[in-house]
């Protein structure tokens, strides 16, 4: 009888864990969601100047906001604006380093324009409780 507790108590335990886990990453994905949501959202209603705070201080370690506005607002010139982007994929990875722990995103879309169709890769970074971009891919389909 007393086996029979132990194995149900470690049982229980391990689908805690498990479940845990799986609370955390949509927790992560939410997290990340919201800012690519942000990031849409500007886009969108051609608020680029709302964009780079949406951005880490990697990103503008190399590309500055003037060229990251300057090929958003090209793009948009070429293929219209925005009428709906999905969601295609996302991972989550975490990255230890000397002194903290941060988690890594990417996140693929689909995108649709007036006048096109393009999947744009972006990479998120959680680092101190705030998620930011790290980077940006484009891709015309």
């Amino acid at each position: 009888m007393k086996k029979l507790l132990v194995f149900l108590m470690i049982g229980i335990g391990m689908i805690s864990c498990d479940s845990n886990k799986k609370s955390h990453k949509a927790g992560d994905k939410i997290a990340g969601e919201k800012v690519t949501g942000w990031y849409y959202y500007h886009v969108m209603n051609q608020a680029y100047d709302s964009i780079p705070k949406l951005l880490s201080n990697d990103y503008f370690d190399q590309n500055s906001v003037s060229d990251f506005q300057k090929k958003i607002k090209e793009r948009n010139d070429e293929l219209g604006a925005i009428k709906s982007f999905t969601l295609l994929n996302w991972e989550a990875s975490k990255v230890k380093t000397d002194d903290s722990k941060n988690t890594e995103y990417v996140f693929v879309y689909d995108i649709s324009y007036e006048n096109g169709k393009g999947e744009e890769t972006i990479h998120l970074e959680k680092k101190n409780h705030k998620t930011l971009i790290t980077k940006v891919d484009f891709e015309k389909k």
